[in-house]
């Protein structure tokens, strides 16, 4: 027997709730309980809605839940939660630190989960278009991604109006020039996967790049920034722009999010 760590009721051994005051048993003689299909779902639709505002648009949340509501998504989302909740109760019974290894994995999992819902059933709803192709890395190791494949996919500039050069023989020298002065200073060895020009005259003196090992990036009135992949750790949209480890980037409405997603997809795949 254990006792309730609000109101001190005795509890049987099994019990995930007091029945006397209701309360939830979190931990109970060094125990650890892991939530339950419900709680997994709540998770999800705050992920969604917080999704949603991110990506799209803090209005639009009401217009989702609907499309979840009247699509046969739920039927696939019932099930996924029960696979979920048995993922995290073998996770409680053989993970030495349950708490810290549930929370990672369902955040990674509900949001695979959300973005598997939101690309598939609401294309129409969306503000900012998310390219199909991101679905095809949730059952991925990190050892079976291509980064430079990943980066195309996710950025998908073959929708964009941006001027883009993946192949540098191809790009004009004198803007090759002007982005080797102003904000890209790769390595000797690194790989430059594209430079995309963000400046008003065509110029190529803004703009920002991507490599194989870091993110390089000039903003009008702003000076030459460099993130290296492995010390990602703050990727937050604010408003129309995005906030990388701390520094102002702005590209357009549509890129951000995509980097945003991109950059913390790389950040997970990193960890790993």
């Amino acid at each position: 027997m254990k006792n309730c760590t609000n109101c001190h009721t005795p509890l049987t051994d099994s019990a995930r709730f007091c029945h006397q005051c209701g309360a939830r048993v979190e931990v109970l003689s060094g125990g650890f309980v892991p939530p339950g299909p419900e709680e997994i779902a709540a998770h999800f639709f705050a992920l969604l809605r917080h999704q949603v505002s991110e990506e799209q648009d803090p209005e639009l949340q009401d217009p989702y839940l609907q499309r979840f509501r009247e699509s046969d998504f739920g039927r696939i989302f019932d099930i996924r939660v029960e696979q979920l909740a048995v993922a995290v109760k073998d996770l409680a019974d053989h993970h030495p630190s349950p708490r810290e290894a549930i929370a990672a994995f369902l955040d990674d999992a509900l949001a695979d989960l959300s973005d598997f819902f939101i690309i598939n059933y609401c294309r129409d709803l969306h503000v900012t278009p998310i390219p199909e192709a991101v679905l095809k890395y949730q059952q991925m190791s990190p050892d079976q991604i291509d980064l430079f494949e990943l980066v195309m996919d996710y950025l998908q500039f073959s929708t964009e109006p941006e001027t883009v050069y993946t192949n540098l023989l191809d790009m004009p020298v004198d803007k090759l020039r002007n982005a080797s002065k102003a904000f890209l200073f790769p390595e000797k060895q690194e790989r430059i996967y594209f430079i995309c020009d963000l400046s008003l005259l065509g110029s190529c003196k803004e703009g920002f790049a991507l490599t194989n090992k870091a993110l390089y990036w000039r903003a009008p009135l702003e000076k030459a920034r460099k993130v290296l992949y492995a010390d990602l750790d703050q990727i937050v949209r604010e408003k129309d722009w995005l906030r990388i480890n701390g520094l102002f980037f702005n590209a357009s409405r549509t890129l951000n999010v995509r980097l945003m997603k991109l950059l913390r997809k790389v950040e997970k795949r990193n960890r790993r």
